[in-house]
């Protein structure tokens, strides 16, 4: 069975750098679920990082202590839990982009069952740990605009590799019907 050759990264100056996926869709879709889950994983990772850099916990707090995790939470500065609230947006929006182009074929089925995952994964956090109100408001309802940005960035790149690859056939087909009719003439 041949593998499916799927463009990637087109750079006008360079060569495509070709990315080689399964021509299973089943398998191409796993891949594409596990990749974009992954990428959202490390992109919230990095985001609530930064944001515990710029907001460390309080000194002596046992993050392994749920009573001592629920004051920290309801004490928290309101910019601080809006750094999980962007991580949380940004890693769905990495993660839908990622599965969306990977998953090109089926990209609506890579993404519904991502951004489910991601959604239990958001609600779970929000139930094991008590929060604020407009904290748990904020972090379902920022997944709803991440998600769809995500996926129009992907289909608009795509669009743009499907459309340049078409040009591309059509020039080279006019420059072989061209050599021909000068083989012709000559």
């Amino acid at each position: 069975m041949q593998p499916r050759r799927l463009p990637c990264f087109y750079v006008p100056e360079y060569k495509t750098m070709d990315v080689y996926l399964p021509d299973s869709p089943h398998l191409r879709n796993v891949i594409a679920i596990l990749l974009g889950l992954m990428v959202s994983v490390i992109v919230v990772g990095t985001v609530e990082m930064v944001g515990h850099a710029a907001y460390p916990p309080p000194a002596g707090v046992d993050l392994e202590d749920p009573e001592q995790v629920q004051e920290m939470m309801a004490n928290a500065p309101a910019p601080a839990l809006l750094f999980v609230i962007a991580a949380w947006g940004l890693g769905l929006f990495a993660g839908v982009f990622v599965a969306a182009i990977l998953g090109a074929d089926q990209a609506g089925f890579c993404v519904s069952v991502l951004s489910l995952v991601f959604l239990s994964m958001v609600v779970m956090m929000l139930v094991q740990i008590p929060s604020p109100a407009w904290f748990s408001v904020g972090g379902i309802v920022i997944l709803v605009p991440a998600g769809f940005a995500g996926w129009n960035l992907s289909q608009r790149l795509l669009n743009s590799w499907r459309s340049q690859r078409e040009h591309a056939a059509a020039s080279t087909v006019a420059e072989h019907h061209n050599a021909e009719s000068i083989e012709e003439d000559g």
